[in-house]
């Protein structure tokens, strides 16, 4: 067998110890970067931040953080991933950051944890807490005898499901939206994948909450609720140049109308 030259035979060895280096990751959470580190917060605090700090990164290293809902009662199904962030970092880091949006109803009460990855490796954990009571028992479908909204309860549900898909879109970031919709919806996606649905809209120069303030919304069709007790809403905002078409879909979770599913579309 030829022997490798002993310069190459230390280069492969140096690379052996590279390759296995372990990226270590300390981790504090707080309500902004200054803030003192907390691992309780309230339903309404406006952003969530994971302040970390980082040992043996390399070039191109990928530093993603995942927040995970892990018992937020019936708001969530346990241990769901919300959201993910990713950064490519070149050198090791003191102040690094990812902040997660409250949504828009507010954070629902329960336990979260914050996992760090390095190169998809997990290098820890940060667990927190939202305080206040958790909603429990199961979700309520509508059926067909449920009644459907008044056209004001239907204008101000649309307005407010639009909204927050707007804000959605603008921030790139559906955590908020994802926990604001209903169970049945959770169930079957992730803030990630309606991130990856909804990209198109990234490159769109337009502000849905802005582009819809002040005008009604017209209803093209009635609102009805279905054979399987989904509410269907159909319409569109009389913007200009384009209309703002929508078609959403909701269901009753806990005596309370939830979005289940939403088309928006531009036309002029």
């Amino acid at each position: 067998m030829k022997q490798l030259p002993p310069v190459c035979l230390i280069l492969l060895l140096c690379s052996s110890f590279a390759s296995a280096a372990t990226v270590k990751i300390t981790v504090t959470l707080s309500t902004a970067p200054e803030d003192k580190p907390v691992t309780a917060f309230t339903a309404d605090t406006p952003k969530i931040y994971a302040i970390f700090k980082t040992e043996g990164v390399s070039p191109g290293t990928k530093i993603k953080a995942v927040l995970v809902a892990e018992d937020v009662g019936d708001a969530a199904p346990a241990n769901t991933a919300v959201l993910d962030k990713t950064l490519d970092l070149n050198e090791d880091t003191t102040d690094g950051a990812f902040n997660f949006s409250k949504p828009n109803n507010g954070w629902p009460p329960g336990k979260y944890r914050v996992e760090f990855y390095a190169n998809d490796t997990l290098a820890t954990k940060a667990a927190f807490t939202i305080e206040g009571e958790k909603r429990t028992g199961s979700s309520k479908q509508a059926g067909a005898t449920e009644p459907v909204p008044d056209k004001n309860e239907l204008r101000a549900m649309t307005d407010a499901s639009i909204t927050t898909f707007g804000e959605a879109i603008k921030d790139k970031d559906f955590s908020g939206f994802y926990l604001d919709v209903a169970e049945v919806w959770q169930k079957q996606t992730t803030a990630e994948k309606l991130e990856e649905i909804f990209k198109d809209f990234y490159d769109k120069d337009i502000d849905l909450p802005a582009a819809i303030e002040g005008k009604e919304p017209v209803f093209d069709e009635s609102a009805a609720i279905n054979s399987d007790g989904v509410l269907v809403v159909q319409g569109h905002y009389p913007t200009a140049p384009n209309r703002i078409v929508f078609e959403l879909k909701y269901v009753k979770e806990e005596d309370e109308w939830k979005l289940a599913g939403i088309k928006v579309n531009l036309k002029k």
